[in-house]
């Protein structure tokens, strides 16, 4: 109770005690009498104070009476006195008592609240996100200060949310974000974010937009943007090319965007293109009844509810020949692998270790360009080998993987670098092989190019990969698995090691041409071209090697035509037609085909095959069908229509120890007389093939029914004496001497006379055998004799000197003829491009 209070209850109070006292003593005060005095107390009212107050008496007879805030009281006093208590002294008893008020305790003050500030955002915001520019999406950012004075800094972001969220699109680009403050006193801030408007259909989409701040709590709203457009049909692809065999049905476009439950329009509507597919599998244009041609239509199509699409579509009717918008093969020099797997020693069939001595490592493949550039071309790894010998099963698998650190192309002295499309190859994900495309390079023409690669095996112990061991132009080198190899890609570094793991492409496409047809070429070791000892030793300028190779690449009386080889060491015709033997080769191409639009990358298959096969039991009409099936399988693949036949006939071989067609004696040396002429089972099916001529009698049997042949040609006709009894004795007469001293069996020797350089070579050695191999190199001594290196293919012995020596043209077996027979022989390759048209 405040001070002032207490001092003015106090004199009210003792005022009224006085005003009690009797002013005389004329009534007695009877002893023990306790009756109220006459005269009480005013009412004392405590106002808005409490406490106590005591009443203190000269007797000692205290009492505290408690008073409230806001309560009246009341005093009357009692006659309490002892008997012979005279009134005076009652007077002086009472004038004597003292009034003291105590102030109740004062309560323990509760502490003033801390502020507590609080963020709010305005409510969600929905808008149409517009066509172009931007459009404003405002949040009013409030802070409920509750007292406070301080500054707030906060910041905020965007994400998308919902069952069809926004994505940084929305916004130009980027989820946008941001940060502010809120000054001493401020209290609202504004938020707003600018969303990019198009004209694309689209489903409502939502954002959250969240804001925080160190100290207060966080908030967030929602925006949405509603959609304001119609679907915009789309047409995809904006180019097509058309096989020129292509029937009505053909798809040229996909139809995007079409709504639900609408059928699309299309115009011209003049029987050209029509309307295909439909909404489960999705709306297409495809080819009409009407007849097309090159050039640019403008393809309209409309839907109810859409936006309709109009693109200039160009047409490029492609049907047989090369051009700037197809895939074909291209390039010389490309083989498939044809050997076994090698170990670590490179000796023996099995897996390499490849994590230990040949993780990482390169390999070169040289090759020549046709006759036009070619743009951004596309290589094939195949990760199948194909093993030499023959039989049903030779196919082998590869398990492997690597990363490519990169390709590099030299010509010039120059090297560039592309880039690939992938650097990575992977036998459980590639399947049977993979193309790679080189981006960003362009090969000239007519140019041999180096191809380096560099790469690094995944460190799995036993892995196994498609060795070749018929590139005899090629090197392959390995470092040790601490250095990567990417720096050897255009610096020249030799490489080191011939043992490697040398991935190399088996395959090369790319665009562009004159229209000129491409090949696809079957067969078997012939069509190699070599023994695989003696790669490098039969391979032209061009590096190409086989008659038929050469023919194809030759631009002597004929366009060179690009193509792809498919030969394989020992292998039957009817292996070629069985699909579960070629499944790796079928795959290339379907992958091709795929990448290329649909199109098939080539024109023409042409078949040497026949060195094979052609037994002493082959049984004739079991040949022809297998040769039916053969071009079944290769004539089309991905739905093209089949493309044309050709075929060469066959040329019989003689063995070591005949005078290998120096005179008939050469055609009588196989089991049943399957060379000798005319009944011999190989001029048999010559006959099947081009009649008895060699000149492509119409009534030959394989020229009619099923997958018939379209041209045929005779390379026997460029080699024989004539076309009768003689066809097969070569016009030139062999080469024919002496050793000019003794030979041991090995090494080089010499020889009367000068020997040709392009004639295989048979020694009659001492046992009375025949070595017989293919000559390497050829030095003439200046004295009559030559020295002659030889890679040898068989037979094995001292020859005394004096002993017989042959230049012939074919090998010890018959099989792989000298480099001078494959380029007489290739004549007739040549005769076949201008049957088909392809004369220059």
């Amino acid at each position: 109770m405040a001070k002032a209070a207490t001092a003015e209850l106090q004199a009210q109070m003792l005022s009224a005690l006085q005003a009690l006292a009797p002013a005389t003593d004329a009534v007695p005060i009877a002893p023990s009498d306790t009756a109220d005095l006459d005269q009480e107390a005013s009412a004392i009212a405590c106002g808005g104070n409490a406490g106590t107050v005591k009443l203190r008496t000269a007797a000692g007879k205290d009492r505290t009476i408690a008073i409230a805030s806001g309560q009246t009281i009341a005093l009357r006093f009692k006659r309490v006195f002892n008997t012979g208590t005279s009134a005076t002294g009652l007077s002086a008893l009472l004038s004597a008592v003292a009034l003291a008020m105590t102030p109740a305790p004062a309560p323990t003050p509760t502490p003033a609240p801390t502020p507590q500030p609080t963020l709010s955002l305005s409510s969600a915001v929905t808008k149409a996100e517009g066509n172009s520019g931007t459009t404003a999406f405002t949040w009013t950012l409030t802070l409920n200060r509750d007292g406070s004075t301080a500054a707030y800094p906060f910041t905020w972001a965007v994400t998308g949310s919902g069952s069809n969220p926004a994505n940084a699109a929305d916004f130009g680009g980027t989820f946008p974000s941001g940060s502010g403050t809120f000054a001493a006193g401020e209290t609202t801030k504004t938020i707003t974010l600018p969303v990019s408007g198009d004209t694309a259909a689209e489903p409502d989409e939502t954002f959250t937009l969240t804001v925080t701040a160190s100290g207060l709590n966080t908030v967030t709203s929602t925006g949405t943007i509603s959609n304001d457009d119609l679907p915009t049909l789309t047409l995809t692809p904006t180019t097509a090319s058309v096989p020129a065999s292509a029937a009505p049905g053909y798809q040229l476009a996909a139809i995007g965007n079409v709504p639900a439950g609408v059928t699309p329009t299309l115009t011209p509507n003049d029987g050209r293109f029509l309307i295909g597919g439909g909404a489960g599998t999705g709306w297409v244009v495809v080819l009409g009844n009407a007849a097309i041609s090159d050039g640019k239509v403008n393809i309209n199509v409309a839907a109810g509810g859409a936006n309709g699409a109009t693109l200039a579509l160009t047409i490029t009717a492609i049907g047989t020949g090369t051009s700037a918008n197809r895939l074909s093969f291209a390039g010389t020099g490309f083989r498939e692998n044809v050997t076994a797997g090698r170990n670590v020693s490179g000796t023996t069939v099995g897996p390499w270790d490849l994590n230990r001595t040949y993780l990482f490592c390169g390999a070169d493949t040289y090759f020549c360009t046709g006759d036009w550039d070619l743009p951004n071309p596309e290589f094939y790894y195949n990760h199948q080998t194909y093993l030499a010998g023959g039989g049903t099963s030779f196919v082998q698998d590869s398990n492997y993987a690597a990363t490519f650190d990169g390709f590099a192309f030299e010509w010039g002295g120059v090297w560039r670098q592309a880039t690939p499309d992938s650097t990575r190859l992977d036998t459980s994900v590639d399947g049977k092989g993979k193309w790679i495309k080189m981006g960003g390079v362009t090969l000239p023409a007519n140019t041999k190019i180096r191809l380096r690669a560099t790469y690094k095996f995944d460190d799995v112990a036993g892995q196994t990969f498609p060795r070749n061991d018929y590139y005899g132009v090629t090197g392959g080198a390995a470092q040790g698995s601490t250095t990567s190899m990417a720096a050897t890609l255009t610096n020249n570094a030799a490489y080191n090691n011939s043992n490697v793991a040398a991935l190399r492409p088996t395959k090369m496409a790319a665009k562009g041409g004159d229209g000129r047809p491409c090949v696809l070429l079957i067969g078997d070791s012939k069509g190699l071209g070599r023994d695989g000892a003696a790669a490098a030793l039969q391979i032209s300028p061009r590096l190409e090697a086989g008659y038929a190779s050469l023919g194809l690449d030759s631009n002597v009386g004929a366009k060179r035509l690009p193509f792809a080889n498919f030969c394989v060491s020992g292998q039957n015709v009817e292996n070629f037609g069985n699909p579960a033997l070629v499944g790796g080769m079928l795959e290339m191409i379907d992958k091709l085909v795929e990448r290329n639009g649909g199109l098939l990358p080539y024109d023409v298959l042409l078949s040497q095959h026949g060195t094979n096969s052609i037994g002493g039991s082959a049984i004739l009409n079991t040949l022809i069908q297998s040769y039916r099936d053969m071009y079944g399988l290769w004539r089309t693949r991905g739905g093209n229509a089949p493309v044309p036949i050709a075929q060469l006939e066959l040329t019989a071989y003689a063995a070591a120890g005949t005078d290998a067609f120096g005179t008939l004696t050469g055609q009588t040396f196989r089991p049943g007389g399957v060379d000798q002429y005319p009944n011999g089972i190989r001029w048999k099916l010559n006959e099947a093939i081009g009649g008895t001529d060699g000149l492509g009698d119409a009534a030959a049997t394989l020229r009619n029914g099923t997958n018939a042949i379209t041209w045929s040609e005779a390379p026997w006709r460029d080699g024989a004496a004539d076309t009768g009894a003689n066809r097969d004795k070569w016009p030139v007469a062999p080469f024919s001497s002496t050793l000019a001293a003794a030979w041991t069996g090995s090494g080089a020797f010499k020889v009367v006379g000068q020997f040709p350089y392009k004639l295989a070579v048979q020694i009659q050695l001492d046992s009375g055998g025949w070595a017989y191999g293919i000559v390497s190199s050829v030095q003439d001594n200046g004295d009559g004799t030559s020295t002659v290196a030889c890679v040898w293919q068989g037979g094995t012995g001292a020859a005394a000197q004096g002993a017989t020596i042959r230049g012939v043209y074919a090998g010890g077996n018959g099989l792989h003829e000298s480099t001078y027979a494959h380029e007489i022989q290739a004549a007739a390759v040549v005769r076949l491009k201008v049957k088909m048209g392809q004369g220059l």
